[in-house]
């Protein structure tokens, strides 16, 4: 668990930087969690007062859902949709475009802290793929979900795997409701078979916490808001650049999130339809 939840005015003042910090979490499988933890520590960000915005690789931009290609592209930020404090926008496209032209990830950032200069923190939610691309070289800790069944530790030891070959390191998290005893039970387990295979065959410790969160609550736990502090702190600093906004706020879609997780378990279960 995540115990000794810290001064969080020492922390932000600790973090406040100019320019964005880009925070990873991995797609990799586990949709139903993976969205609700990205729904909570952009709310968690949120509440400790940073400017968020998530950038979410798994949506493509369209005509009548412009995202990160649009910005990128044009310089032009989507006119937002209402007035909430953090954002996402598509950005499949827009991730893509951005690793294939660089020359090197540091451009790519530099091109993404052009284009966030007035957020704090850039949640991109994105394959592995994608996220070596983008971070390669660097010392972030990316965010990557497992379930206490065998199947989901196998696919986390692999991409553990994969990232370990480009250099890059996880934070693994489970989100377990301490009502579930059991559940819980099979949550460490989990996180000890994984942590022994790592250690076993990479010859390297990984991170792995249990994430209090009980189910009933829609709003960011203490455990919650004390990982986003963390990852904040391993996150990627995008340079600020001299470049000052040349439109208005970046597309505010957070209700989509903010209607509770049903919507994220009920985009899950559409895609799988």
């Amino acid at each position: 668990m995540l115990d000794g939840f810290f001064d969080q005015g020492a922390s932000l003042r600790g973090l406040r930087q100019a320019g964005a910090r880009l925070l990873p979490v991995l797609q990799n499988g586990e949709r139903e969690a993976e969205l609700v933890m990205l729904w909570h520590l952009c709310s968690a960000l949120d509440e400790l007062d940073y400017g968020v915005t998530a950038l979410d690789g798994s949506a493509h931009e369209t005509q009548q859902s412009s995202g990160l290609l649009e910005c990128l592209r044009d310089g032009q930020w989507p006119a937002p949709a209402n007035s909430t404090r953090w954002s996402v926008m598509p950005a499949a496209l827009g991730l893509h475009a951005l690793t294939e032209q660089a020359e090197a990830p540091a451009d790519a950032q530099d091109s993404l802290g052009h284009a966030f200069v007035d957020s704090d923190a850039l949640v991109t939610y994105a394959s592995a793929s994608s996220l070596i691309r983008l971070l390669a070289g660097s010392d972030a800790r990316l965010l990557l979900m497992v379930q206490p069944e065998a199947r989901s530790v196998l696919n986390t030891y692999q991409t553990v795997k994969y990232l370990h070959a480009a250099g890059l390191r996880a934070t693994v998290a489970t989100l377990v409701d301490e009502r579930d005893a059991a559940s819980t039970a099979r949550a460490r387990q989990a996180h000890d078979s994984l942590r022994a295979c790592v250690r076993q065959h990479l010859s390297q410790d990984i991170e792995t916490l249990l994430i209090r969160y009980p189910s009933s609550l829609l709003w960011p736990t203490e455990d919650i808001c004390s990982l986003a502090l963390r990852l904040m702190e391993t996150a990627v600093q995008l340079g600020a650049g001299a470049l000052p906004r040349t439109g208005p706020a970046p597309l505010s879609a957070s209700q989509a999130l903010k209607h509770t997780e049903r919507q994220a378990v009920a985009a899950m279960h559409s895609s799988h339809a």
